[in-house]
């Protein structure tokens, strides 16, 4: 769990509701899984739900 901590203050992720699940080694670079620990909105136009970044 300290490395987790240590991964959001590297990453200066200010968000708490952020939850970093993985941190996956590959060769050339390492991919850090996370999610939201709540469901993303709705838009309030058409429905679908919000993202940001297209990710």
């Amino acid at each position: 769990m300290e490395q987790l901590h240590f991964i959001t203050k590297l990453l200066d992720i200010k968000d708490t509701n952020i939850q970093i699940i993985d941190v996956v080694n590959r060769d050339s670079h390492k991919e850090i899984i996370a999610k939201l620990d709540y469901d993303a909105p709705s838009c309030p136009e058409c429905g679908n739900q919000l993202k940001k970044y297209d990710f």
